[in-house]
């Protein structure tokens, strides 16, 4: 039966994904942040999938009568995408501890607040400009001679959080993209099946019973945005008519000005090609003209920002540049031998975050209707485009809830599930049996134990940060060579209103405290106070503070500093 080769297929690839991502480090290395969240959260997931999928093989039929099926799929579908915004609203204080715990999230949260302020980029204190480097501008664009700040991500999705923030939690903003996406997933489906209600039902279940979709709304990541964006605008396209050709247009210039340019752009591509089949070139070249004018606006944005120092930009260690080829260049440098590996991780992490029912439908649609059917054909390209890409410029996803990468076209495998769950209908072949108690592992099972899982990684973070802010110094400096990633435990708000400022060890030389100390009172916190991140990553907890960090300490009697106790033990068990 074709839904059993397809599960035989999704397992042998989840076997083979699992044992690379064992093995692959003992021939050739591996990485630190990858090994963590594939060793201690996917490794453990693809068993229980393994088992879902063995227990699904044989237990399609033909026709059948399942209770739990609902009559009405109408109520369930509101009730999944209601369950969405609901689940990711809370997931961010619940799980998250209301939280920014990546650079990303930081870098949206950071934005989000300059634009409130009616800037486009806010201004550096003259005072603070000499030590500008420790307040950590990891991806701030550079602006003149640390002159301004601002993130060097494009615009849109920290825009729309600061406009929520006018009315609501911006802790909202994910979630309802994500609940758009979802409405958007099902209103695609509607026009591709409008006569089956059930495969409409299905596409949805398979959305919301992502732990990917779920819980990368809790986070301020850009990603709930790209998929809610990118289903928007294909809804609009298929629509076809000349307002939502003219409004797709819009949503792609906002959806190409979210985070990086080239997501949406990999995304429209196949789609774009359909016309060339159909040969409907006036149609085409609308496209084509509307978004060279939406890449040139997007790609020169960064430019133009960076132009308002009064000297020339001086570059910044971790952004690769001001425009975008300038930051290609850089990534290509940075490329490392580890990417094979990273990328079967990542992939692994992909398949373990979803459904267990996506991959084999999705297989199955994909192999039924590739060549017959040019929406699938687009949809599977668009699929695999951004892993394509991926895995040639930036293996390396850093942290995500499932890989993120393949976010923006979590949509497209939906929907190409939606075509494995037509094919086998049309057949005359039921899979609501096993749909239905899938579904409930999916939501049910699975999903908190992803949940767990990155409560688990973020929440020593978050107590950390809570503790390291409530010293009561006006300056905190961080040991962030301490313990792997500690950078991202230093962030300061654009204005620098925030009490206490905090600062990286690591970008400090003992002469800067003469600087740091005359802005005033100073704390230190030494690396074994960041020892539960350490922990996070297997590492034993630091004993002693780094060199950088002890000559500074060693430093700031010398400079007269007003010495203040750090609010949290000097040492941990």
């Amino acid at each position: 039966m074709a839904f059993d080769r397809a599960c035989n297929i999704a397992m042998w690839t989840l076997v083979a994904l699992a044992v690379l991502t064992i093995a692959l480090p003992f021939v050739g290395g591996g990485e630190r942040l990858t090994a963590t969240l594939a060793f201690k959260q996917d490794l453990y997931v693809a068993p229980i999938l393994l088992v879902i999928l063995l227990l699904a093989r044989g237990r399609a039929v033909g026709e059948a009568r399942t209770r739990l099926w609902p009559a009405r799929t109408a109520l369930w579908i509101a009730g999944l995408i209601a369950l969405i915004l609901i689940a990711g609203w809370a997931g961010h204080y619940l799980v998250f501890d209301g939280y920014a715990f990546s650079r990303d999230e930081q870098m949206a949260v950071f934005d989000a607040a300059v634009f409130r302020n009616g800037q486009l980029f806010a201004p550096i204190p003259v005072a603070w400009r000499p030590i500008a480097d420790a307040l950590n501008l990891t991806f701030i664009l550079p602006i003149g001679t640390r002159e301004f700040w601002v993130s060097a991500y494009l615009p849109v999705h920290a825009a729309w959080r600061a406009a929520l923030g006018y009315v609501a939690d911006p802790a909202l903003a994910s979630p309802i993209m994500a609940e758009l996406g979802g409405f958007c997933v099902w209103r695609v489906s509607r026009l591709l099946w409008p006569a089956s209600a059930a495969a409409q039902l299905v596409c949805v279940l398979l959305y919301a019973g992502s732990s990917q979709i779920l819980i990368m709304s809790m986070t301020a990541f850009s990603m709930s945005m790209h998929v809610a964006l990118n289903m928007l605008w294909l809804w609009l396209f298929l629509l076809d008519r000349r307002r939502t050709h003219a409004a797709a247009i819009i949503v792609g210039f906002f959806a190409t000005g979210i985070h990086q340019p080239v997501f949406h752009a990999l995304f429209v591509l196949p789609f774009l090609l359909l016309l060339v089949g159909r040969r409907r070139w006036t149609l085409l070249s609308f496209y084509l003209l509307a978004y060279a004018l939406i890449g040139a606006f997007w790609l020169a944005w960064p430019v133009w920002i960076s132009s308002h120092g009064a000297t020339a930009a001086l570059p910044i260690g971790g952004t690769g540049g001001v425009d975008f080829l300038a930051r290609l260049r850089s990534v290509l440098r940075a490329s490392s031998h580890n990417g094979p590996w990273i990328m079967v991780a990542n992939l692994l992490r992909f398949v373990c975050w979803q459904h267990p029912m996506v991959i084999p439908l999705a297989i199955l649609g994909t192999w039924a209707n590739f060549r017959r059917q040019p929406v699938c054909r687009a949809l599977a390209i668009g699929f695999f485009l951004p892993i394509l890409v991926a895995a040639v410029l930036l293996p390396w996803q850093g942290y995500g809830w499932g890989y993120r990468y393949v976010h923006p076209v979590l949509g497209n495998i939906v929907l190409l599930g939606g075509y494995g769950w037509r094919t086998l209908e049309l057949r005359r072949v039921d899979l609501r049996p096993v749909m239905v108690w899938t579904s409930a592992i999916a939501i049910l099972v699975l999903f908190p134990i992803h949940a767990v899982m990155a409560n688990r990684i973020v929440s020593p973070s978050a107590r950390l940060h809570r503790e390291l802010v409530s010293t009561k110094a006006d300056i905190l400096i961080v040991d962030s060579g301490a313990a792997p990633y500690a950078d991202d435990l230093v962030f300061n708000l654009p204005d620098l209103s925030n009490r206490p400022k905090t600062l990286l060890a690591n970008s400090l030389k003992p002469r800067d405290l003469e600087t740091v100390c005359r802005l005033g009172s100073v704390a230190f916190a030494p690396g074994p106070q960041l020892a539960p991140v350490a922990r996070v990553f297997g590492d034993p907890p630091p004993r002693a503070p780094t060199r950088e960090m002890s000559a500074l300490m060693a430093h700031a009697r010398l400079a007269r500093c007003r010495l203040v106790p750090s609010a949290i033990p000097s040492e941990r068990n």
